[in-house]
Order: structure tokens, then sequence, then C-alpha cells
């Protein structure tokens, strides 16, 4: 692999242009759907959301996103045609990911399509959304920072557990995830949720509040960061 690359997160009106030129050329050879999007691409380019990948000195790649607050959605990631399956991708996503980082996010998110790219994906160690979370089964995430995993403790006297169903549906079913931890949680928990779902959260062996993910607040601890809940803090 070619090792003169350049990571580029301010692209130049010449970059947007070579990529418009591959992408057409490709849709006019192998029917690459790619430059359907332009319109998005554009865009993203005129709002600073698109960040280029140049091997040699020309843009043989690119990357849309979206950032609200922690969460980036990432809509488009296109390497040229020729490059592809030669470990490109790969590096181009990493750079990527840490210049996420910088900006403070804390997962991406992204819909694969086409669906052929789903094995990328998954070797780049994302993980689809669990069922009922968001509207597409081909949804995935990659949290970016340390978080405390679901666990279990004999200790149950400070934890956070919850379910993938809505509170009428509980009956007497165990959980789904649950978070155990000591009175101060040493890593935050990040977690996919859906505002609907139930959890509960039990501070020193008393239940403190057991409803829907979008009832809670600030104020519980619990913050909806929409499809995850992000816990940094149980205030005692």
């Amino acid at each position: 692999m070619d090792d003169n690359y350049f990571f580029e997160i301010n692209p130049k009106i010449e970059d947007l242009e070579e990529i418009k030129k591959w992408l057409k050329n490709e849709y006019n050879e192998n029917g690459e759907s790619f430059y359907s999007n332009w319109s998005i691409i554009e865009n993203s380019f005129k709002e600073n959301r698109l960040v280029v990948y140049k091997l040699n000195g020309f843009s043989v790649g690119f990357i849309v996103w979206r950032k609200d607050n922690i969460v980036l959605d990432l809509d488009l990631m296109v390497i040229k045609y020729s490059l592809r399956d030669k470990g490109f991708g790969s590096r181009f996503l990493n750079d990527f990911m840490d210049f996420a980082i910088k900006m403070g996010v804390f997962v991406v998110m992204l819909f694969c399509s086409p669906i052929s790219s789903e094995r990328f994906w998954k070797k780049m160690e994302f993980i689809k959304f669990p069922e009922n979370c968001v509207n597409h089964n081909l949804s995935y995430y990659k949290i970016l920072i340390n978080i405390l995993e679901p666990n279990s403790s004999i200790d149950e006297s400070n934890k956070i557990e919850l379910w993938d169903v809505e509170p009428h549906q509980i009956d007497n079913n165990l959980p789904k995830w649950e978070w155990c931890f000591d009175k101060n949680i040493e890593l935050p928990i990040f977690h996919p949720s859906n505002g609907d779902w139930n959890i509960r959260l039990t501070k020193n062996g008393v239940i403190i509040k057991d409803d829907k993910v979008k009832y809670f607040n600030r104020e519980d601890g619990v913050f909806d960061y929409c499809p995850f809940i992000f816990i940094q803090k149980i205030d005692e």
C-alpha cells in the first residue's frame, strides 16, 4: 500500500470537482449509484461536513457526516472503485474516528447501504443496534469512549436496569441489560436505547425512579441522546 496519503478535513473546490468526475465515470461505467447522492455531497462540502482521502495528491475517497452533540451520523463513506479491497477504506475510517474523538464525539452511527457494505462495518467493529431500538435493521454503531459494560454484581443496591420494552410490557421479565456499581460510577454508562423503553434506577437499595427512558432527565443523572442513554454520575 502506498503511504503517500493525506486526510483532508478542509477540502477545496478542486477536490470536490475531482470527486464528482470519478463518481460520474463510475456511474457510467459500472452503475455505481453514489453519484445519485451528489446534492448531499455538495451540501456537505458547503457546510464543512466533508472530509477527503487523498492519495498521491488525488482525491480518492470521502466521508459525509453530521454531528448532534456527542452523536455523529456517518452518512456516506466512499472509496474510488479501483482502490477498494486494498486496505484504504480501513485506514481512512480509522483516521476519521480519531478526528471524531477530537470533536468530542462519543459514538458513530450509520446505516448500511448498500447492504454489501455490512461485512466491512462488522470488520471495523461496528455493532448492530438491538431490535426495536431504531427504525432500520441495518443500522450500526461504534462507541469511541471507555464505558461501563453491562454487568452483574453480588451487591445490587446501586444499579441501572434497562428493558427493551415499554413499562406496561415488563410483567415479571428480567431486564435486558443491568449495570451494578458502587456509589460512584467509575466509567460512564453509554448504551443504545429507545425513549419508550423502561429504565429503573436503584440507589442504596431503594428504587428511585422506574419509567420510560424519555421521562428521565438530567436531575436523575440520565441523559437521553436518542438512540442512546448516557449516565456519568448518580448523585447521592
